[in-house]
């Protein structure tokens, strides 16, 4: 196969353009001067031609002598001016002359054999007597210039008008005098072309001495300037294939590197660092930063640098070029190893977990992308069941292609605003109003109509997707608040936060900003979680929701009675409302076990002084049991299925009216209040505080 030719350097390039540029410069203002040099020569020479006619001509013939009817001058004038020319031939230096009467016969020449004669005009003739002082270089081949040739090479002819005012000649510059005649001077050109050469070169050493000066100059110039840009083009490529904090590779670089290994088969650790963002929030980014610089070292102190990469944040990668999994499990405990020892940053020493997700290549995915997000969710399942390494399990992965196809069109949905909240109104079984909704996101698709959440938010869930989401549902949301308050409706707000979009460090940053942008209190938002966003991380979930309930922010569990650990979040955790899981509510009535379950999970939420809120009720009578069981508020398709605000905004008038026959007669509540706290308040016109805090 034929060597490809390696293309030239931009300075190779520069430095041979430029070249071209400078000659062509060169001859284009060499060419210019020489014509300058040429001029000027020449107009000297018309200056001496012009000179002879007004020393020799003029004071020795008369006007007359060229306005009579052709009669040859006397003997003796004919001797003066021979001997005149003569004269002028030493000091001037020109070679022959002719004086020309307008009807082109030479009245005197000091060529004796032209006197007299008649010759037709030529172009440079006929421009004198027109008035012009013309020249040419002549190789005498005009009719009159036969005999010349003999004793002449190369001459210069210059024709000069002869003027006349009455009786005598008048100056070249009296341009209204009449021409009756013309003087043809002819100079030797070899001396003038021999000065003309001599400025020439003297014009050529010196242009081209400037060039040559002007063209070092500027390829030093850009010789510096060219290797500053490549070595710039070095370090922005360095900074675009590299982690600026830690060094290592970045998720450019590491795909890169995958590419080309993931086809022959390996092996992706992907590495999480737990509690990382307590250590940011207390300790400070500074502290965080180092923690990551040495979390860099520890793993190239272990693996090359082509095989490890900061992906972004707390998460690191490790790419082994095998797809065998009893290496890649061997790999990760390598890493987890690199994390044993305590990390000292300054004065401070410090104990750092990390959660590893592992995929190999081709038994969990085929390429680059697939073994990402694999790895991706392994890791995140690592973390919720706190175990320290998780091989990808399709069991655990919820999604399928075509909610990751939908998954890449939220950013551009977000922008187009697709994403809107709707809402489901919440009824307070005491009073019979209407005291908070629940958003809920739909997507408007251009394509395909309105998504259910069910499409699309499992995988937006479980990635970064997830923040500007939630972030876009709290703006969507606290706005119609706002509004609704405005007009006299002081509902609240339910958002639900996502496990990972609870640990997005600008979460509780965006909620002040919103509330505040809007005027709204914090009790106008609450904050919905399920029992796996607190087992996902718990300090760090702890941490966002202590942020929030001093924002004033409510915060709530959703699902209550369908995990394993509420309980102790109930006790650790500042929460102040259980959602109770529809899945019990729908069977309470009819399955006494699941009542039971119900009637114990309602009597722990009031001793803890929890609001309690009822889900999924389709039926009058279900919805009376929970009144009378002392729940505080239901939601349900009963009252009202989901809907966009403008819906909401007629709907809300009637809400009342609406509501009052699904509540029917008041009954006395099974679960009696007590002043031990052993259940909810009777007062029929109170209502739960849902913006009081704990």
């Amino acid at each position: 196969m034929a060597r490809r030719l390696q293309r030239p350097s931009l300075l190779t390039s520069f430095g041979v353009t430029s070249a071209i540029v400078v000659i062509a410069l060169g001859l284009v203002v060499g060419f210019l001067l020489r014509e300058v040099i040429v001029d000027r020569t020449v107009s000297d020479a018309r200056r001496t031609a012009i000179a002879v006619a007004e020393v020799g001509v003029h004071a020795h013939l008369t006007p007359a002598d060229l306005l009579r009817d052709f009669v040859p001058l006397e003997p003796e004038r004919v001797a003066a001016l021979d001997q005149a020319m003569a004269a002028s031939t030493s000091e001037d230096g020109f070679a022959r002359i002719k004086i020309w009467n307008a009807q082109n016969w030479i009245v005197y020449s000091d060529n004796e054999a032209l006197r007299g004669r008649w010759f037709p005009g030529e172009d440079q003739l006929d421009g004198a007597l027109a008035g012009e002082v013309t020249d040419e270089v002549t190789d005498l081949s005009s009719p009159e210039e036969f005999e010349e040739a003999r004793q002449f090479e190369e001459l210069l002819a210059v024709y000069v008008p002869l003027r006349s005012e009455g009786e005598r000649f008048a100056s070249l510059d009296e341009f209204d005098v009449p021409v009756i005649g013309a003087s043809e001077v002819y100079l030797p050109w070899e001396p003038i072309a021999a000065d003309i050469r001599r400025d020439t070169g003297r014009l050529v050493a010196v242009l081209t001495s400037g060039l040559l000066v002007l063209y070092a100059a500027l390829y030093r110039l850009v010789a510096r300037a060219s290797a500053r840009l490549r070595q710039q083009a070095a370090d922005n490529d360095h900074l675009a294939r590299h982690d600026q904090l830690t060094g290592l590779p970045n998720r450019l670089s590491f795909e890169e590197r995958a590419e080309q290994l993931v086809p022959a088969g390996a092996a992706l650790l992907l590495l999480d660092l737990d509690r990382f963002q307590i250590v940011n929030d207390t300790l400070g980014h500074d502290v965080g930063d180092e923690i990551l610089r040495e979390v860099g070292r520890r793993l190239l102190d272990r693996y090359p640098t082509e095989q490890v990469a900061r992906l972004g944040g707390d998460e690191f990668a490790v790419l082994l070029p095998s797809g065998d999994l009893a290496e890649a499990q061997l790999g990760a405990q390598v890493v987890l190893d690199a994390l044993e020892a305590p990390f000292v940053v300054g004065e401070l020493t410090l104990d750092v977990e990390g959660s590893i997700g592992l995929a190999c290549a081709p038994t969990h995915g085929e390429t680059t992308t697939s073994l990402l997000q694999h790895a991706d969710l392994a890791m995140y399942e690592a973390k919720r069941t706190r175990h320290r390494v998780v091989v990808y399990d399709p069991a655990n992965d919820r999604t399928s292609p075509e909610q990751l196809a939908l998954a890449g069109e939220i950013p551009a949905a977000l922008k187009r605003g697709e994403l809107v909240a709707h809402y489901q109104p919440q009824l307070d079984l005491r009073t019979g109003r209407i005291v908070a909704v629940e958003a809920l996101i739909r997507w408007e698709h251009p394509e395909r109509g309105r998504l259910s959440p069910g499409l699309f938010l499992p995988v937006v869930e479980t990635t970064d997707l997830v923040h500007p989401v939630t972030r876009h549902v709290i703006d969507q949301a606290l706005a119609d608040v706002a509004r609704w308050r405005a007009a006299g409706q002081p509902l609240q707000v339910a958002v639900n936060v996502a496990a990972h979009g609870l640990l997005d460090p600008r979460l509780v940053d965006h909620v002040a900003e919103r509330l505040i942008a809007n005027d709204l209190p914090g009790s106008a938002l609450r904050v919905e979680l399920t029992e796996s966003a607190l087992l996902t991380d718990p300090e760090r979930a702890k941490v966002a929701l202590e942020q929030l309930r001093a924002l004033g922010c409510g915060v709530s569990i959703d699902d209550f009675g369908t995990g394993y650990a509420s309980l102790a979040y109930l006790r650790d955790f500042p929460v102040d409302e259980l959602k109770l899981d529809r899945s019990l509510v729908v069977t309470a009535l009819g399955d006494q076990h699941e009542r039971a379950l119900l009637e114990a999970s309602m009597q722990l939420g009031r001793r803890l002084g929890l609001t309690l809120v009822a889900e999924g009720i389709e039926d009058e009578a279900t919805l009376r049991w929970l009144r009378d069981a002392g729940c505080d508020l239901a939601q349900g398709f009963l009252m009202a299925r989901p809907m966009p605000a403008s819906d909401l905004d007629s709907w809300l008038p009637s809400a009342a009216f609406r509501m009052r026959p699904l509540l029917g007669p008041q009954h006395r509540r099974l679960v009696r209040a007590g002043a031990d706290g052993d259940g909810a308040p009777t007062d029929p016109d109170g209502g739960p505080d849902l913006g009081s805090t704990r």
